[in-house]
């Protein structure tokens, strides 16, 4: 998930946000599946730009669909060094605290 920095469009990071937003909602998974797969659908347009960023999150998309009702601590952990990762990769480093 190494780029050059400024390479990364405002819509793709608004799309990735939006991901972001929609796996850490206390929503029922199946609606931050759909959500996530929707932003994951949407994001292939900006595939040159972020392909890294676009497996990670289709690898959550796979965490969310196995876990059916409620993710276990191991991979809520999982799930969430995922996020940050995709979050610092496209923030340019920033961190918001």
């Amino acid at each position: 998930m190494g780029r050059v920095e400024g390479m990364v469009s405002a819509n793709a990071k608004v799309l990735l946000n939006r991901a972001i937003e929609a796996c850490l909602s206390q929503a029922p998974i199946e609606h931050q599946l759909d959500e996530v797969s929707a932003c994951v659908q949407r994001l292939k347009d900006y595939r040159d730009e972020i392909p890294d960023e676009i497996g990670e999150l289709q690898k959550i998309a796979n965490i969310l669909a196995s876990a059916k009702e409620q993710l276990s601590s191991e991979g809520e952990l999982e799930l969430s060094e995922r996020l940050l990762t995709i979050y610092i990769s496209v923030s340019d480093g920033a961190l918001i605290f």
